[in-house]
């Protein structure tokens, strides 16, 4: 019987799980710390750029702004210089709005003045709460173009805002390292396993051999090899089971020669009374009763002579020599 094969699948299991669940606590922690970095750095930089802009703008003008008309010098002073502050703070777009999120003026002179930026109900709460001259962010979003971006907020007076739009593309970076930190768990579980594989092997191959050398001693074959392919520790188990065996195999031809002159100093006496009980048995005047007890004691040496073959046979025993045979027969 050799080893279970489940000390190999345990071997073979333990590793990558626990490579798996390491690599992944690291690669989690990784990814949302350069994330939290990343945002902090970003949302810092988002912060002091909406109260740059927003406290260097004049509100004196804003009651005059009129939605939808470019026209007006008020429109006109607001846009020279929202597009002044998006080109200098590379800003991807700078705007004012009202409560009812109707962009009043804007950086971009190709936009629709007067329409509603529906992507500012998701931050409504931040918005409407906000304190005069206080700013705010909201969470990251994609854009239309498919690039991350941050909104800006600060309150400019009870009934209107500043909104600057921050690029956050290098959040698309960090979300592409998440995808190279789980590759990098499952390339690290791989290679564990195959470690794994090969530890099990190198561990459970020599456990193997002596486990199949010792069931040959225990059938009582002590003249085979002790395995020498083991290193290690198993060695000095080795070594020691082919102790055990030299012992078990001296102790064997010990008994046996213990039981040979046993039986040899009990087979002299039972043959010379075997000799003497025949020739009295053979006496021609010896009565019937007397040949009777003769016979009864002759019957009694051949039981005790087969008894010691018996034993003799029992502590060397003979080799199995099976043959085919038929089950009807």
């Amino acid at each position: 019987m050799l080893i279970n094969p489940t000390l190999k699948t345990r071997i073979i299991l333990t590793f990558p799980i626990i490579t798996v669940v390491f690599v992944g606590v690291i690669s989690m922690v990784s990814y949302y710390s350069v994330k939290n970095i990343y945002m902090n750095q970003i949302s810092e930089q988002a912060q002091l750029l909406t109260r740059l802009i927003g406290s260097n703008l004049n509100t004196k003008y804003l009651s005059f702004l009129a939605s939808g008309d470019k026209k007006s010098l008020t429109n006109k002073y607001y846009y020279e210089y929202l597009k002044k502050q998006s080109q200098s703070m590379q800003l991807n777009q700078t705007f004012i709005f009202d409560g009812d999120f109707n962009v009043l003026a804007h950086s971009d002179s190709l936009f629709i003045l007067g329409r509603k930026e529906p992507r500012l109900y998701l931050s409504r709460l931040e918005i409407t709460n906000l304190p005069i001259a206080q700013s705010s962010l909201s969470l990251p979003f994609k854009g239309n173009d498919d690039n991350w971006y941050l909104w800006g907020f600060y309150r400019l007076d009870e009934n209107h805002w500043l909104g600057i739009q921050e690029s956050a593309a290098r959040l698309e970076k960090i979300e592409e390292l998440a995808k190279i930190f789980w590759l990098i768990g499952l390339t690290g579980a791989l290679i564990t396993i195959l470690t794994g594989w090969f530890l099990a092997r190198s561990i459970t191959k020599p456990i193997d051999r002596l486990v199949k050398f010792s069931n040959e001693l225990g059938r009582g074959r002590f003249d085979i090899d002790t395995p020498t392919s083991v290193k290690g520790e198993l060695a000095a188990l080795s070594r020691a089971m082919d102790k055990m065996r030299k012992d078990i195999a001296r102790k064997q031809k010990e008994k046996e020669e213990i039981l040979a002159q046993i039986a040899h100093e009990i087979r002299n006496p039972l043959g010379g009374i075997e000799l003497l009980t025949g020739l009295i048995h053979e006496d021609v005047s010896l009565k019937p009763d007397s040949k009777k007890y003769a016979e009864q004691i002759l019957g009694e040496i051949g039981g005790l002579k087969h008894l010691i073959s018996e034993f003799l046979n029992y502590s060397k025993p003979l080799m199995a020599k099976p043959e085919w045979v038929s089950l009807p027969d």
